[in-house]
């Protein structure tokens, strides 16, 4: 679809925003300004209506019903149970004073990519549902990802705590993309790694290609094609990206993910990582019981390395041309 770009004019019924998937849990006074355009809120009853009329939650989770109805996780909450075989859930609905439909507003743009990506980069993973605007009556919008809503477990999650720290973060990531792509380096390898994970929203997270995809964007940031073999790849990864790591403020402990015995490195850890993705690749088979026990489960390995690609993309953006050197020894 075509983004619009569109200045707010106090004649619209309301400003442009970005909406957030998740439900939220803020530890901090609401609304709450992220900078000097943007301000995390609850949506007004105007927008609301324009969420449901282009994303229509409750139709993308209509297969998910309670007593035959659909049930929109926004305008519901759910009282958890014990019971003999797990857990029950009963749909409690909240007053349309109550609902949970989660906005970041804009006070110029209808389209900001870069806060887009910049919230996709957060430690804290949030998910933009869409962006929506209204220009002379009519409503403009951007579908950034429906796949969201595929997760069968969505309608139970607990609400996404989010703290000072996350906006924080946030705005360091968001100053960092635009002065990264005002600089020589937006259009190298390095951009077009920003786009591409971009693209990779678009695949479900239970999926296994979703592993494909990640060490597809990790061999973009660090490989070298001068000896383009998986065993050189393999090699090449597991060198460069402890390098990385151990230069990292917030370096990553690989072991609070996986364990094994005395002899297990982070060097090891990539190696079966890199395996689970060649078998995937190839079409065979795994066994997170026995050859990949490590790695525990296809979650677990998913969540590590979405982080992983994550702080050596921001790594990247920061230092491009160490990382332009790196990626071609």
């Amino acid at each position: 679809m075509i983004i619009e770009h569109m200045k707010y004019v106090p004649e619209n019924p309301f400003k442009p925003f970005i909406f957030i998937g998740e439900k939220i849990s803020p530890g901090f006074p609401i609304p709450k300004p992220i900078s000097e355009d943007s301000c995390l809120k609850l949506a007004n009853p105007a927008q609301v209506r324009a969420i449901k009329e282009i994303v229509k939650p409750d139709k993308l989770l209509s297969r998910h019903t309670q007593s035959s109805r659909p049930t929109n996780i926004y305008e519901y909450d759910f009282d958890k149970s014990k019971t003999d075989h797990g857990y029950s859930f009963t749909p409690v609905p909240l007053g349309s004073d109550n609902y949970k439909y989660w906005i970041i507003e804009l006070s110029t743009y209808l389209a900001d990519p870069d806060l887009v990506q910049a919230l996709h980069l957060l430690t804290t993973k949030l998910t933009v549902i869409a962006q929506i605007g209204t220009i002379e009556n009519h409503i403009n919008h951007f579908l950034v990802s429906a796949i969201f809503y595929s997760d069968k477990d969505i309608l139970f999650h607990e609400p996404l705590v989010l703290g000072q720290s996350d906006i924080d973060e946030l705005n360091q990531i968001y100053q960092s993309l635009i002065s990264f792509k005002s600089s020589a380096h937006a259009s190298s390898f390095i951009g077009k790694a920003i786009t591409d994970y971009q693209n990779t929203l678009d695949i479900e997270y239970t999926s296994p290609f979703k592993i494909i995809a990640l060490f597809s964007l990790i061999e973009t940031l660090l490989t070298t094609n001068q000896r383009s073999n998986e065993s050189s790849i393999n090699r090449q990864l597991q060198k460069k990206i402890v390098l990385i790591n151990n230069q990292l403020s917030n370096r990553i402990d690989f072991f609070q993910y996986f364990t094994g015995p005395n002899t297990l490195t982070e060097e090891l850890i990539i190696e079966k990582l890199y395996y689970y993705r060649s078998k995937v690749a190839h079409g065979d088979y795994y066994d997170f019981a026995n050859d990949l026990q490590i790695l525990v489960d296809h979650e677990k390995t998913f969540t590590f390395l979405d982080l992983l690609f994550k702080r050596i993309l921001l790594y990247s953006i920061n230092n491009p041309q160490l990382i332009k050197d790196l990626k071609e020894c």
